[in-house]
């Protein structure tokens, strides 16, 4: 995800983005990780990109990202 201006990628607003999915989503459908990043990848090629990305292993763990 990339933060909109002013948004800082930090834990307290994973956890509130997940707990506002939570509300309108099954439980299955809200996102166990939330990685914040400066960019997207862009063109034909999005997917791949994206699924061939590196995982943070710095990224707070999944009972960390819940209130």
């Amino acid at each position: 995800m990339v933060p909109a201006a002013g948004q800082n990628g930090d834990v307290s607003f994973a956890r509130e983005l997940q707990a506002l999915i939570a509300t309108r989503r099954a439980g299955h459908e809200v996102p166990r990780r939330i990685e914040f990043v400066s960019s997207l990848p862009t063109g034909d090629e999005i997917r791949e990109q994206l699924v061939n990305r590196p995982i943070r292993l710095d990224a707070p763990s999944p009972e960390d990202r819940w209130i």
